[in-house]
């Protein structure tokens, strides 16, 4: 299967990289390093019938800011159900292409959308990767699981063990 960003290329804007057989939006990669199956992830465990969290929309993207460039990453909560969560708080960790983590987060409005923004980098960090740390709501929602999450083109959740990781490239 091809190795595609997790939100589908608007038409006309698409940039084919053949070396990796990806396509993507100009200002955002993704990269073939899946997470191990075996490595830990922040899916769900038992909620006693409370609806799970999920991604139900995702939307990376690159934003030139003066000499610098920084990732934000939009998100709609919903829950199983297909509801908005509101005051869901998302945590990502993020990590430059200088190997410097940090854990960023946003909390969603009553439309169940938030944005993370990354920091500021300049011009020596090429990329940042994104993956999910968790994300918690309200005592009326059940477990993060993130194989309800949107899905890419292949098929595979955004944001989930075994799928491509998301990475934001510098404009």
């Amino acid at each position: 299967a091809k190795n595609q960003c997790a939100t589908p290329c608007p038409t006309g804007n698409s940039t084919v990289c053949p070396s990796l057989d990806e396509h993507c939006y100009a200002d955002v990669s993704c990269t073939a390093n899946p997470v191990s199956p075996t490595s830990s992830s922040p899916s769900s465990s038992p909620t006693n019938g409370l609806p799970k969290l999920r991604v139900h929309f995702f939307e990376p993207a690159a934003v030139v800011k003066g000499n610098k460039w920084q990732g934000n990453i939009k998100f709609i909560v919903r829950d199983e159900n297909n509801n908005k969560v509101a005051n869901a708080e998302i945590k990502l960790r993020v990590t430059q292409s200088t190997g410097k983590k940090k854990t960023k987060s946003c909390t969603t409005n009553k439309k169940g959308s938030c944005v993370v923004k990354t920091s500021k980098y300049s011009a020596g960090v090429e990329f940042v990767e994104i993956k999910m740390s968790s994300i918690t709501a309200g005592e009326e929602y059940g477990e993060y699981d993130s194989s309800l999450n949107v899905q890419d083109d292949d098929g595979c959740p955004v944001l989930s063990p075994g799928c491509n990781t998301i990475s934001i490239v510098k404009p």
